[in-house]
């Protein structure tokens, strides 16, 4: 294929994801050519294989794209670039990876053209949103948002940033990399090439006369030590932490080698979450609840013993998945005494279980709410909490 017909190719792969909603589109070399996957609510989904010759110039013409070296094949690369699709502002984000068989390239699609949801527009139980609103009005201290790669955690910050009263009060973020900008926030992207590194950044801004900062992320003891500094010095700080549960979160802070008084001191909420998908309303139908799904009791316990559960089917609109779209799920450890006991003692059952008697709805209890509404599916919950404890 010529130059204008892979640069063509190119951007029906990317309007092919855009339009089916994808957030990701995957290349993979295999031996029979190129396999092409979107995810699209979380799950991958395959598209046709493309030859291999092509294949090869599709990932070649991503890589140039986004200012990478293209005869580089041996080695990870990362870039992005900017594109104007249909009126849409997309942002890709586009890494490569050598494998056994060849290249594989992934490119993230962000749209910059569409509005951030609020924390109202979110679709979160009543209960969920008067405590993450709670957390967003604290003085000072730490507010962990967590999960894993994928399940929302920034976008949750930026609603919560977004919730603020940023006429009254200095926020600030350190991010890697900037996805949104966001009014009334000072934002700044960590360039390590240039010098700026979450700990230089944050040092900065505490000359800036902040009330608020978001840390993208807490990846070692050195961001975590200077993020409970900031804490401890009068400020309130949201960031990411990657752990399975909310307890977990306070476990992985000691692992990084964070003394506990300072977890104490410091951490006053921990939210943990994944995102489930949504039924598709066009041809969702109602379904008795699996038993083989739940724990003995447990819609007796919640009061949902009477609820009308729903499952897909599959149609159209949905392009016969049966579900279109994604809702959050949520865990929330507020940490009282016993819980900060715990956390001396260095055990994550003790912290869990501490956490539990707190009132700590996990995970999978707060999806069966969703699920009995008719929002998603009980195997759906499954699906997303099956990481969470167990009493």
């Amino acid at each position: 294929m010529n130059t204008s017909e892979i640069t063509r190719r190119a951007a029906e792969l990317i309007q092919l994801a855009s339009d089916s909603r994808a957030s990701d589109l995957h290349l993979e070399t295999a031996g029979d050519g190129v396999q092409v996957r979107l995810r699209i609510d979380g799950v991958l989904q395959r598209q046709p294989t493309i030859p291999p010759d092509e294949g090869t110039e599709l990932v070649r013409h991503f890589k140039q794209m986004a200012a990478l070296n293209p005869d580089s094949c041996d080695r990870p690369q990362d870039g992005r670039v900017a594109l104007d699709m249909g009126g849409k502002r997309l942002d890709l984000r586009i890494g490569t990876l050598p494998t056994l068989h060849g290249e594989r390239l992934v490119a993230r699609l962000l749209d910059r053209s569409a509005d951030l949801p609020s924390l109202a527009e979110m679709g979160l139980h009543a209960d969920t949103l008067a405590t993450i609103r709670k957390l967003c009005s604290l003085p000072n201290g730490i507010v962990l948002s967590t999960g894993p790669t994928g399940s929302g955690k920034t976008t949750l910050m930026y609603a919560m940033l977004m919730d603020l009263d940023r006429e009254r009060c200095a926020v600030f973020s350190i991010e890697d990399p900037v996805e949104y900008e966001l009014p009334g926030v000072s934002q700044t992207a960590v360039r390590p090439a240039a010098g700026v590194t979450f700990s230089r950044a944050a040092r900065a801004i505490m000359r800036q006369d902040p009330d608020v900062i978001m840390v993208g992320e807490i990846r070692d003891l050195e961001t975590a030590e200077i993020s409970v500094q900031m804490a401890l010095t009068g400020h309130l700080i949201f960031t990411q932490l990657h752990a399975a549960t909310a307890p977990g979160a306070l476990k992985r802070l000691l692992d990084m080698g964070l003394e506990p008084f300072l977890v104490n001191q410091s951490v006053r909420g921990v939210i943990s979450q994944r995102l489930v998908r949504r039924l598709c309303p066009a041809c969702k139908r109602s379904a008795k609840a699996n038993g083989s799904l739940l724990p003995d009791g447990v819609l007796e316990r919640l009061g949902l013993d009477h609820a009308d559960f729903a499952e897909p089917v599959g149609c159209d609109a949905c392009r016969g998945t049966g579900y279109r779209g994604r809702r959050a799920i949520h865990e929330i450890l507020l940490p009282d005494e016993k819980v900060q006991q715990a956390v001396m003692g260095g055990s994550l059952e003790a912290i869990r279980q501490a956490a539990r008697e707190n009132g700590m709805a996990n995970l999978f209890e707060d999806g069966l709410r969703y699920a009995a509404a008719g929002i998603t599916s009980l195997a759906e919950v499954a699906r997303a909490a099956a990481t969470c404890d167990w009493d």
